[in-house]
């Protein structure tokens, strides 16, 4: 690796990351499932990362 490649790995902006991740009814259900009802529906859509980005 050349050192102006690495140079800008460490220094340089970051690229931004979009999330693709999308929560359907059934992961939901499925996550409160194997919670044991730990979490509502509406605590895991608003704790997920593309609500988080969306609400930015």
């Amino acid at each position: 690796m050349e050192m102006n490649t690495l140079k800008d790995m460490v220094l340089g902006k970051p690229a931004p990351l979009v999330s693709t991740f999308r929560l359907s009814y059934y992961t939901i259900l499925n996550l409160m499932s194997r919670t044991e009802g730990q979490f509502t529906a509406e605590h895991v859509i608003k704790n997920s990362f593309h609500q988080f980005q969306y609400e930015k």
